[in-house]
């Protein structure tokens, strides 16, 4: 197994604009937001926005912690 970052690229919908995405860069995310007090369901909405992931409220809060 290779030990390269996964990285995918999204496409912002409003500005059609290229964005890399990686795991480690949604983890971030969702830390980030979590510091700020967004609830389980602002993150998962911002999550699937920025990198098209759907997830439910266990797995950000696995992800997460």
């Amino acid at each position: 197994m290779e030990r390269e970052p996964v990285v995918a690229a999204a496409t912002d919908r409003a500005t059609k604009a290229a964005e890399a995405l990686s795991f480690a860069n949604g983890l971030k995310m969702l830390r980030e937001l979590k510091a700020l007090g967004r609830s389980w369901t602002e993150m998962g909405q911002e999550l699937q926005r920025r990198c098209g992931v759907r997830l439910d409220k266990d797995q950000l809060k696995a992800l997460v912690r």
